[in-house]
């Protein structure tokens, strides 16, 4: 049940506001308290400055340019080209080095400093390897003889979309999905989280597999053998180098490469950090334009991806499931109450409920903050709001998969299990920084 709503006089613009108890008071004529306000908002990195600028140049014309075509498949293009020639760089550098450890080592190892030489520049070899994306220790895949309902249903969409096969699928709790290719095999294994999963209606799960098995399809060059490979290898580099920072290989790389950690920052620990900053200066730098190379991809793949859902589950379901996938601090406050109750309330149902009862006001809220979301050149995605007009702009077309609801509720049932472990595990994870 909605909360009762309260009428208010907002103290910025003197307008009229409904506040609903329990949710952020706010102001829809002036947007006054939209969000929380960091009480310390540190300075802008210069190069989050230069890939904000670049981000609102080339967002926008790129919307443009998918608004104005039906079909947005990304072709190669001279930034592309010239992806690959980085990428090539960085693989020859990987084998540079091991080649002159190899040679110092057995050719002119008659002096020490050579010897020591080989020894270094193996071990830096070692670091500087081809790198390809691995799964998590902890991440167990499951294949079609354990999940056969929810593999048929995948294997529609595949067909549908004409992608290569799936060969495992991974649960986790997150609040959100993805795909990509894994060890050396390639193998194409899907991440679905089992947050986000549990309130999808069945339209929306469509939607989010057509997106997500669109990335098999849609040219997008970050998840390829061979860029792909190098962008992850690069990206290892700089995490080898400056092991403070937080690594993740996603979104909003910028700002989590500029993140240090404050503990124990003592004078030789300060110098240290500084010294491992300048040596890992350049292969931020490769890695910054062999991102910004890909820019134009990367977003035209993800219209694309998105095309390619609106076939197969129809465009009110694809506008629905990117809505939902901005109710990030519900799931998080689902979550946050599930730990203090603790042991007293199920995650999974807490969040659902939180979903069912979202009052029309919180809904607006999170949708204005997402349409001043501006897009940035070290994203992967292009802003919501951008992605929304594109979906709406597409034509209405029948859905090339009709849901079965049997069929669906066959999948519920199979995946329960599933669903329950993940959703555990992510609690206990939560709970153990929680209070830690």
């Amino acid at each position: 049940m909605e909360a009762a709503i309260k009428i208010e006089t907002c103290l910025s613009c003197g307008e009229q506001i409904e506040v609903v108890p329990g949710y952020v008071k706010w102001c829809e004529h002036c947007l006054d308290q939209i969000q929380e306000r960091k009480s310390e908002e540190s300075p802008k990195h210069w190069m989050t400055k230069i890939f904000d600028w670049l981000g609102r140049k080339n967002g926008e014309q790129l919307l443009q340019s998918v608004l104005s075509h039906q079909s947005e498949k990304p072709g190669m293009t001279y930034k592309t080209g010239m992806a690959y020639v980085v990428a090539t760089l960085i693989h020859i550098t990987s084998l540079l080095l091991l080649v002159t450890a190899v040679y110092c080592l057995t050719i002119v190892n008659e002096s020490g400093a050579a010897i020591f030489a080989g020894v270094i520049l193996l071990a830096i070899a070692w670091l500087a390897r081809p790198r390809v994306q691995k799964l998590e220790k902890d991440e167990k895949v499951y294949t079609a003889n354990e999940l056969p309902e929810l593999f048929e249903l995948m294997n529609q969409v595949r067909l549908a979309l004409g992608s290569p096969k799936i060969d495992g699928v991974v649960i986790n709790g997150d609040y959100n999905a993805s795909i990509g290719y894994f060890g050396w095999r390639n193998r194409v294994i899907l991440r679905i989280g089992s947050s986000l999963w549990s309130v999808l209606d069945h339209e929306e799960r469509i939607a989010l597999l057509g997106h997500e098995i669109g990335h098999l399809v849609n040219g997008d060059l970050n998840r390829s053998g061979y860029i792909g490979t190098a962008l992850f290898t690069i990206y290892t580099w700089i995490s080898v180098l400056i092991p403070e920072r937080t690594t993740v290989y996603d979104t909003g790389l910028l700002d989590h490469m500029e993140e240090m950690n404050p503990v124990g920052l003592g004078p030789l620990n300060w110098i240290s950090q500084q010294f491992q900053r300048l040596v890992a200066f350049l292969p931020k730098i490769i890695f910054l334009t062999l991102l910004y190379l890909l820019y134009q991809n990367m977003q035209r793949a993800e219209y694309y991806a998105d095309q390619l859902a609106v076939s197969v589950a129809g465009n009110a379901a694809v506008v629905r499931l990117l809505n939902k996938l901005e109710y990030w601090e519900t799931f998080l406050y689902s979550m946050r109450k599930t730990v203090i109750a603790n042991g007293k309330i199920h995650f999974l149902t807490e969040l659902k409920e939180q979903f069912a009862i979202m009052p029309a006001k919180e809904k607006l809220r999170i949708q204005k903050i997402s349409e001043l979301e501006k897009a940035r050149a070290d994203e992967t995605h292009p802003p919501t709001t951008y992605r929304l007009k594109y979906i709406k702009s597409r034509k209405l077309q029948k859905p090339l998969i009709q849901v079965d609801a049997a069929h669906m509720k066959r999948i519920d049932l199979e995946v329960a299990v599933y669903h329950e472990e993940a959703a555990n595990e992510l609690v206990e994870l939560y709970r153990y920084y929680w209070y830690s």
